[in-house]
């Protein structure tokens, strides 16, 4: 027993050890790049350097997001203050992120009706919404639409102005953190107005360009960790597992190492959501030990540019990917090299007036005139197509 205790031990202070040093250099990444980007007297300098500013705070805010689960430092206190301490460069409340993202994203991982992350609509809901609701759901869902998804979707309406409903009893706490981030930006003002230094290049360069930055890297983030072709979102908690969505409806980036590292293995997203309380410097091996059944993708330009394509409205009933007009544009149970589903025959029964996707005897014919329409799959068993890496099936 000693011999366990022992070696619990040496383990909980080794990983202290890593993660103070992940801390510190990410830390002085911060710094270094603030200082340069208000103090240099080159803009185009200045410029470049408060664009690494916002890296530095991405970095710090996965350390910030690995404290909120607890799995960074071996307590409790210390991940308090060590998060809080991270999530101040990104303008994030403590208790604020753990309600959203702890208890809400982690807990209802694409289910509609609780996960927002990157929730695609349903084409009737698509259609029902006004004009600009409409226009700002598609730029957020095209190729530019991180400058301001998280932001506006995310940012605001979750960490700042968070209904009184989802704080519930944690009004007291999420007021301090709130207060925490209020100084923050206060320090900024602060520094412009005493400092000898430019004022607008301590607001702009140190403070608003950087969060900007910030912001875009983790629109793009996030997208990618819950969109793909071969994930599956669902509408109701009948025909959702909490397991399997953690496992099949997360995506596992393949990314160059030195941005993994960089990013501290964050893009090994699969290992993250299955097991949460594992600290992001043991990510990759755990990912490793998913990779029969994770849906993995190696990121290129190419590839991003077709899942924003794609991944436009989803069918609930059916689990279709759907372009704006409600044509079928992938299905995420077929295999990622399988030819592409075809429509069904104009005047063939859909939803809203969407064409319908053919089933699985229709798409191995050769005439457009063999198409039969599939049933809808509300209520049936997905089908499981083993564990191959290819596969995005969740299994029931």
């Amino acid at each position: 027993m000693s011999d366990a205790r022992s070696s619990a031990a040496r383990s909980a202070n080794r990983d202290r050890a890593i993660a103070y040093s992940v801390f510190a250099v990410d830390v002085a990444a911060y710094a270094s790049t603030l200082w340069i980007a208000v103090t240099s007297e080159s803009l185009a300098a200045g410029g470049v350097a408060s664009l690494a500013n916002g890296l530095a705070i991405a970095f710090l805010f996965i350390v910030g997001h690995d404290c909120c689960h607890g799995s960074f430092l071996p307590t409790r206190v210390e991940n308090r203050v060590v998060g809080q301490a991270a999530f101040l460069t990104s303008l994030h409340p403590f208790a604020l992120w753990r309600i959203g993202h702890n208890l809400t994203h982690h807990r209802f991982t694409n289910l509609a009706s609780r996960d927002y992350v990157y929730r695609p609509l349903s084409l009737e809901q698509y259609r029902a919404l006004r004009p600009l609701a409409r226009a700002a759901y598609r730029f957020h869902r095209s190729a530019i639409g991180p400058l301001t998804y998280y932001l506006a979707e995310i940012w605001l309406p979750k960490m700042i102005f968070a209904p009184r409903a989802v704080v519930r009893d944690r009004g007291r706490e999420c007021t301090r953190d709130r207060a925490l981030v209020g100084l923050w930006v206060a320090s900024f003002f602060a520094a412009a107005a005493l400092l000898p230094l430019p004022a607008w290049r301590v607001v702009v360069l140190g403070l608003l360009v950087p969060f900007a930055t910030f912001c875009v890297v983790m629109s793009v983030a996030i997208y990618l960790h819950h969109t793909s072709p071969r994930v599956r979102w669902f509408a109701t908690e009948a025909e959702w597992d909490r397991a399997t969505a953690q496992r099949r409806c997360t995506v596992h980036v393949e990314v160059p190492r030195a941005i993994s590292l960089l990013f501290h293995r964050i893009m090994d997203h699969t290992a993250h959501h299955v097991r949460p309380g594992v600290p992001i410097h043991r990510l990759h091996e755990a990912q490793g030990a998913l990779a029969s059944e994770a849906v993995s993708m190696r990121w290129t330009p190419s590839l991003h540019l077709e899942i924003v394509r794609t991944c436009r409205l989803y069918d609930f009933d059916r689990h279709l990917w759907l372009d704006y007009d409600g044509s079928v544009t992938a299905d995420p149970a077929r295999p990622p090299n399988a030819a592409a589903t075809p429509a069904c025959p104009a005047g063939s029964p859909g939803t809203a007036g969407a064409p319908r996707a053919c089933s699985p005897s229709s798409r191995r014919a050769t005439a457009p005139s063999r198409g039969r329409c599939a049933r809808s799959s509300r209520g049936r068993r997905p089908r499981t197509r083993g564990a191959s890496r290819g596969s995005a099936s969740p299994r029931r």
